[in-house]
């Protein structure tokens, strides 16, 4: 297992962003970051861990800030949706702030689609065993959400086999319900 230092690291690198942004569609992106150990390892470590959590927090925060040359894409959009996508898990009562810094990072697809979503939606309901978040569906043209419907659902003590937004089961117990709560 790697240590949350060099997961974060890895995570910001070169390397990571080559190995998971090879792909044509945000449901793509967000498979490539769930099968990454690396990111399997910063989770079990997030979730056991306020300082790791926080640390995710700030390095979302720092990489939001980063001055960048607006004609090109940020280079920081592979790691900001990596950790933002790993904050709905880890550290779900960071998400809204979470999503809120990552939104104004200027040139970003994957993290301003992941962030928008999450700032439209309700938030998280969470029962003993399972918890549901919601993504807002609207006008893509427009980027202007209209409705809600669901966006996912993962046991509580979830081991990253859901991918945000996809609608999709990966390697999923056959225990855990999809849909909206009751």
């Amino acid at each position: 297992m790697m240590n949350w230092q060099d997961a974060l690291a890895h995570v910001e690198s070169i390397e990571f962003d080559a190995e998971v942004n090879m792909v044509s569609s945000a449901r793509a992106f967000f498979h490539a970051v769930a099968a990454e150990p690396v990111m399997q390892d910063l989770y079990r470590q997030a979730r056991d861990s306020a300082e790791v959590r926080e640390e995710i927090l700030g390095r979302i925060y720092y990489l939001s800030t980063q001055e960048i040359d607006l004609k090109y894409e940020n280079p920081n959009d592979t790691p900001l949706a990596a950790l933002l996508w790993l904050t709905c898990y880890a550290a779900p009562d960071f998400l809204p702030t979470a999503a809120r810094i990552t939104a104004q990072a200027p040139q970003c697809w994957y993290a301003r689609k992941l962030a928008r979503s999450i700032i439209a939606a309700p938030p998280p309901v969470e029962s003993k065993n399972t918890r549901f978040w919601f993504e807002a569906k609207g006008s893509r043209r427009a980027n202007n959400p209209t409705a809600v419907s669901t966006f996912y659902a993962a046991p509580a003590d979830s081991k990253l086999r859901f991918v945000p937004g996809s609608g999709v089961k990966a390697d999923a117990p056959a225990t855990i319900t999809a849909g909206a709560p009751a």
